[in-house]
């Protein structure tokens, strides 16, 4: 569930069966498309695998206008090469700001 956290209003309600990667992508597309003048957004999340998912690298990195920036292979280099890392570092603020419970917020 995502809320806003000035009017406490839940965004995109999604619920289902199950708790995959791609339902927790749909969610995070469904957040991002329900507020178009939005410039930024901010997700704090567990480190629940699905929430640090190779496929979810890859849309924050297409949908901060770095789908073509070499995100490596998941598990063995670059930002897919660690689980916990889903912000993209080094080229300035991007519109999706992400981040676990215990890490820090950029």
């Amino acid at each position: 569930m995502s809320r806003d956290v000035v009017s406490g209003a839940v965004v995109a309600p999604a619920c289902g069966p199950t708790r995959t990667e791609a339902d927790f992508l749909a969610h995070v597309e469904g957040v991002v498309a329900s507020d178009a003048a939005a410039t930024r957004w901010h997700f704090v999340v567990d480190h629940l695998d699905i929430h640090r998912s190779a496929s979810l690298v890859r849309w924050v990195a297409a949908a901060s206008g770095r789908g073509d920036q070499d995100l490596g292979e998941k598990g063995k280099r670059g930002i897919l090469g660690h689980a916990v890392q889903v912000d993209l570092p080094g080229q300035g603020p991007h519109p999706l700001i992400y981040g676990g419970t215990s890490a820090k917020l950029y």
